[in-house]
């Protein structure tokens, strides 16, 4: 039996920060004069609202009524500023459509069979997920091992304490101190968990799941209103979207709640997704999303720091400064030099490296090809995504069809991203999470999204070699 109570406290905590991250979104893009997309309003908003509502659990502390106070004069403190500096209206409720399937009145009826057909899938897929969440207590084992410990321990103290190491905590006087092995990573998606449980007042391992699967929704709306801008076929912007929404590791990490992994793909994709639209369309609005997701990024594990230097490359490597056919060349070929001095490096002398906040790493070459191979084209864990994927870049670099532009800014983040994972598993001791099957998919989850974004990108008519077109016609 459905519990009335539960349901209206889920859909406020929810709810609540979901709206102030909306009006957050809103804001900025009446402050930069652009027209809204309300999937991208809705998507970037439930993250940007989870994220600043942890924010809110560590300044003001561990208590729903201050918590939905300071949230409810956020979101009327936003509301009336986008209010002021907006001529906005309501849509009646039969063009509300519209507003996520533009130019839907055009589609012929075979396309508007496809879009229905996914749409019921995806909302298929939802529900599954839906009731795995509430019928499965927690299980995932980095979740109850690792995530859920901080959140369950600041839930019953009604306070954010500090966890430490087992060295500190045994050399330490303080007996106050909680020991946790993965200490250091942020406190972001935890307090998530606190924040569902604080609003309940109770701990249920199934019901503090429950921001995961409106993690995948919000996913879901921000990369439909991101692919929903490119100058593509309709029927190409559907398929695309089911291609992420349906790929199996995200469906795994909706059901299997408690991992951070869905929640920084979803921030990347976002940070990522924002930054090529800016190089594409210089819009303001999208770099500063951009930068915002970004911050998200950093926030919720530690590698984020590195997937935001990332998104740091990919802006000055595909940003069209002066002299731009020279410069990437520049640039690309002092990258393939140092790469290739330093694997003859390590491969004779193994180094070791201290990084700030990152953490120590053994530098040497290590071949996992077979365990990346198995993972990828054999093991289920992608569906075909990656031979599609694989396809797509061969295409992408040897079509005469793109434009140079293009070509860059379809490439240049794929190589990145390629370069990222090829350091991680092949250069440093984390090659035994390659070995052992363990995070190799959890990191490729974080890129994917992003990488199938990018090749999408080839069809947009903006990039297109008019003058081949013509020719091959």
């Amino acid at each position: 039996m459905i519990d009335i109570q539960i349901v209206f406290i889920i859909a406020v905590a929810i709810g609540l920060p979901w709206l102030v991250g909306s009006q957050i979104i809103f804001l900025i893009y009446t402050c930069c004069r652009e027209k809204p997309s309300a999937p991208i309003v809705i998507g970037y908003g439930y993250l940007f609202g989870l994220l600043t509502t942890t924010l809110l659990l560590r300044c003001v502390g561990i208590s729903n009524f201050l918590i939905c106070l300071v949230l409810s004069v956020i979101c009327l403190v936003l509301g009336f500023l986008s209010y002021r500096r907006s001529n906005f209206s309501l849509r009646p409720a039969s063009k509300l459509r519209h507003v996520f399937f533009p130019n839907i009145q055009n589609l012929n009826i075979l396309s508007r069979l496809l879009l229905s057909s996914i749409v019921i899938l995806i909302v298929l897929h939802v529900y599954l997920a839906a009731t795995t969440i509430l019928l499965k207590p927690l299980y995932a084992w980095d979740a109850w091992a690792t995530w859920s410990v901080k959140s369950r321990t600041w839930f019953e103290l009604k306070q954010v304490v500090d966890f430490v190491g087992r060295e500190q905590w045994l050399n330490g006087k303080n007996s106050s101190l909680f020991v946790l092995d993965a200490w250091h990573y942020p406190d972001s998606i935890p307090l998530t968990q606190t924040w569902i449980a604080t609003m309940l007042d109770f701990w249920n391992d199934s019901l503090v799941n429950i921001p995961w699967l409106f993690c995948l929704l919000a996913f879901g709306l921000g990369f439909w209103g991101q692919i929903k801008q490119l100058k593509i076929k309709p029927e190409l912007k559907i398929i695309t979207i089911y291609l992420v929404i349906s790929l199996p590791m995200i469906n795994v990490h909706t059901a299997l709640a408690g991992y951070s992994d869905l929640w920084l793909s979803c921030a990347y994709t976002f940070a990522a997704l924002a930054l090529i639209q800016y190089l594409i369309t210089q819009s303001v609005f999208q770099l500063v999303i951009s930068a915002l997701a970004a911050i998200c990024v950093s926030l919720i594990k530690v590698e984020g720091v590195v997937l935001c230097a990332s998104l740091l490359c990919i802006w000055l490597l595909s940003y069209p400064f002066h002299a731009q056919q020279i410069r990437p060349r520049i640039i690309f070929g002092l990258m393939a030099l140092f790469v290739i001095g330093f694997l003859v490096v390590t491969a004779f002398s193994p180094i070791n490296i201290d990084i700030p906040y990152l953490g120590s790493f053994s530098i040497s070459y290590h071949s996992v090809w077979k365990a990346l191979a198995i993972n990828y084209f054999v093991l289920p864990n992608w569906n075909l995504l990656i031979y599609i994927v694989m396809t797509g870049i061969l295409v992408c670099i040897f079509s005469p069809h793109l434009t140079s532009q293009g070509r860059r800014l379809i490439l240049t983040p794929i190589t990145i991203l390629l370069l990222y994972v090829f350091v991680l598993f092949f250069l440093t001791q984390n090659y035994t999470w390659a070995e052992h099957y363990s995070s190799i998919n959890r990191i490729t989850l974080h890129l994917i999204p992003t990488v199938l974004f990018c090749l999408v990108l080839f069809f947009d008519k903006r990039f297109q070699n008019r003058h081949m077109l013509g020719k091959t016609a």
